[in-house]
């Protein structure tokens, strides 16, 4: 047995046991569901690669036929995952159904092979051949292709935007970032990349085994990939606050809202917020963040602060963009800052490591402070330091 039989045999092994565990260890979060019959159809596809590669389809040529068509679900159920992980209010609809039919095409387009006797499959699909490879499998992987490549761009035009709306609710965003799936996708589409590469090399008459195989690695590491991150994620969107914020970031999509910048306060323009209470509730905020310091919370999210003010997300958000100019995000982080270089400065503190600093500020992790703190003074925090010190010396 090969290198490559073994490790499609372990991965695909490996797939069907994190879906289990997926679907058992995080069974209330309504996108894993999507993530575990994911991994399960890799799993399969894998299964299907090493069996086709021992030739043993011969005794079963029919189920052959229903495995070959399988990855044309593998790209809708990537783009489901996504979407539902952004968007957990969202059910599967009828309209959704429209995601199987390529499936149901190729199934229908098999149907003279089915009907064959079992004996004459092969024979039938080797009949008409291109290079030695069956004509209906050439264009199946085309189809593939095709079909993958734009629901995984989809996906990431999704995760593009997820990212950016993120900063409306979030004052530490490391834990409800997608860039782990982004990263998967992208690995993903690498796959089927090198599985076009494969394809071209076939029809210029290049056929090597040393040439073909390398989208079958990437498919097992997908699928290691895919479980060990989706299960680690699940996790933190499991949780119900985190829930209820990303529900917030789904609902404005469902209103239509406008996403530049310009647009921002353009989309506030009909709102039922006085000019009036807005300024009250930008006083009240200003009194909150100065007096009670909600900042020093890592996990502070808008709808926690809105409650807080006994006020709504939306109209919290609101202020902030029309009042500042900056997101939830950005407005949390300025507080943070502000403490960090005021700690900095101070000659009693200057025994503290400034991460430690950073995390009684606020902030939670080492990587996020560095970024926001430069951002916002143009130095590094130890170059914050230093000026502090030398402005202090020369008063």
């Amino acid at each position: 047995m090969e290198f490559l039989d073994i490790l499609l045999l372990i991965g695909s092994a490996q797939g069907f046991f994190l879906a289990v565990f997926l679907l058992h260890r995080h069974r209330r979060l309504y996108a894993t569901r999507f993530l575990a019959a994911l991994l399960f159809l890799y799993s399969v596809v894998l299964l299907h690669l090493f069996i086709g590669d021992r030739d043993w389809y011969h005794a079963a040529p029919r189920i052959m036929l229903v495995l070959s068509g399988l990855p044309l679900v593998t790209g809708p159920l990537h783009y489901l995952y996504a979407r539902h992980l952004i968007d957990p209010a969202r059910r599967l609809r009828q309209k959704d159904a429209v995601h199987g039919i390529p499936y149901v095409v190729y199934l229908l387009a098999m149907l003279p092979l089915f009907l064959l006797p079992a004996e004459s499959i092969i024979p039938a699909l080797f009949r008409n051949s291109w290079y030695g490879f069956p004509r209906h499998f050439m264009v199946l992987n085309w189809v593939l292709v095709v079909q993958a490549l734009s629901y995984l761009g989809a996906t990431l035009l999704l995760l593009f935007r997820y990212e950016r709306e993120v900063c409306d609710l979030f004052s530490c965003i490391e834990r409800v970032r997608l860039t782990w799936l982004r990263n998967i996708t992208l690995v993903v589409i690498s796959g089927w990349v090198a599985f076009l590469v494969e394809n071209i090399l076939l029809v210029s008459g290049l056929h090597s085994p040393q040439l073909f195989g390398m989208s079958g690695i990437l498919g097992v590491v997908c699928v290691y990939a895919m479980g060990y991150l989706g299960l680690t994620a699940s996790g933190v969107f499991s949780d119900p606050e985190v829930d209820a914020s990303i529900r917030e970031i789904a609902a404005k999509h469902e209103r239509h809202v406008p996403e530049s910048t310009p647009q921002r306060t353009a989309r506030y323009e009909k709102s039922g917020l006085s000019a009036e209470r807005a300024e009250d509730i930008m006083h009240q905020l200003l009194d909150v963040m100065e007096n009670e310091r909600p900042h020093h919370d890592s996990d502070l999210t808008l709808p926690r602060l809105a409650k807080r003010l006994d006020i709504s997300p939306h109209n919290l958000s609101e202020v902030l963009n029309t009042r500042t100019g900056m997101n939830f995000f950005d407005f949390i982080n300025s507080y943070r800052v502000d403490q960090v270089k005021r700690d900095l400065a101070d000659p009693a503190k200057q025994q503290y490591k400034v991460l430690a600093l950073a995390f009684d500020a606020g902030f939670s992790s080492k990587t996020t402070f560095n970024t926001i703190f430069k951002k916002f003074t143009g130095m590094t925090p130890s170059e914050w330091r230093e000026h502090a010190e030398r402005v202090e010396q020369r008063a």
